[in-house]
């Protein structure tokens, strides 16, 4: 495992593979870079693969405020693939790292191909916000005891009831490397700031390749939660019967999606 250091914090990442096209793979809130084990498995050997922990998981610096974290991770990212990466990158990101890759997309470093959201909601809109940000805030209300229980209730709700064991203590496992508070005060701080700068606002290239990818028990319940509001030429895939979590308990239906996508610019 490798690390920059970004703003005197440490940002790890893990490398694999090589190839002319860079698959750059970023967790949601409570994630690290385990996550995408098959998808490192599946395209490590056609293609250079990372895997990253966003500052607060995993490995990665956590001792900063959390209302930090948003401009800390596009930035070491930036500088990841602007320095450390030298082909073309596309870019996957689950969940809340939605925000990140819309401020990547904001940046648009020149080596920037494509980007992938993988049922992340898309806080663009007042409504959606308010009840993102609501939802963090009453579960910051509890004491840390009983928001340790509170927060492992609500991912072991995003986890698909047929998910084996495996894949569960996989996804589970990853939370717990996280600081419960400081998630969720996250969380909330990402709803501030695109209250503060619409992503409506933003003028959107329609030739950057977007793809957009929803489960049917999580994101794509409420359609006002899409980033298809934004991207509005993204290719658009559902997960019908499915959870938060489908990349991994899905993984072979999900990579044969990838492979098409990333087949399609090649």
């Amino acid at each position: 495992m490798a690390y920059i250091e970004y703003d005197g914090q440490e940002f790890y990442y893990n490398e694999y593979g090589s190839g002319e096209i860079c698959l750059l793979f970023i967790h949601g809130l409570g994630g690290n870079h385990t996550l995408w084990k098959h998808q490192i498995d599946y395209f490590r050997n056609r293609y250079k693969v990372i895997s990253v922990d966003l500052f607060g998981h995993g490995g990665s610096s956590k001792a900063f405020a959390s209302k930090s974290a948003l401009e800390l991770n596009t930035g070491a990212l930036n500088h990841l693939i602007s320095q450390n990466i030298k082909t073309p990158v596309i870019v996957m990101g689950h969940s809340l790292a939605g925000s990140v890759l819309l401020e990547l997309y904001k940046l648009h470093p020149q080596k920037l191909k494509g980007l992938v959201f993988v049922d992340s909601t898309y806080l663009g809109l007042k409504n959606i916000i308010n009840m993102h940000n609501d939802f963090s805030r009453r579960l910051l209300e509890w004491p840390n005891d009983r928001l340790k229980e509170k927060v492992g209730n609500f991912y072991h709700n995003l986890i698909g009831e047929n998910t084996s064991d495996e894949n569960k203590s996989l996804i589970l496992t990853a939370m717990t490397q996280c600081n419960p508070r400081w998630l969720f005060e996250y969380a909330v701080s990402c709803g501030e700031f695109y209250l503060k700068n619409p992503p409506e606002k933003l003028s959107i290239n329609s030739n950057l390749p977007v793809l957009v990818v929803e489960a049917g028990h999580g994101v794509s319940s409420n359609f006002s939660k899409s980033w298809i509001n934004l991207f509005r030429t993204a290719d658009y895939y559902l997960f019908e019967n499915s959870y938060h979590y489908f990349f991994i308990d899905k993984f072979v239906r999900f990579n044969k999606l990838l492979d098409d996508f990333i087949g399609g610019m090649l």
